[in-house]
């Protein structure tokens, strides 16, 4: 499963704190797409650029619960 990120300047209205935390990758703040999460075979995936779950774990749970539960 892959949760695509965006840059702040180009999320528009779609930042919904909850839903949709900021997340900062290399002093440049991201907003999680969590309404855009899908299924990829690994072999479709670019370069690892970065792992965010350990420092973002509690928010990209928090929005996934928010997604699927409502809470």
């Amino acid at each position: 499963m892959v949760i695509p990120l965006r840059p702040v300047n180009q999320a528009g209205n779609e930042v919904l704190e909850r839903l949709n935390p900021v997340i900062r990758i290399e002093g440049e703040d991201y907003v999680l797409m969590t309404t855009d999460i899908a299924a990829l075979p690994v072999k479709r995936l670019g370069e690892k650029t970065a792992n965010v779950g350990g420092r973002h774990g509690e928010e990209i749970a928090a929005a996934l619960d928010f997604l699927f539960v409502g809470f």
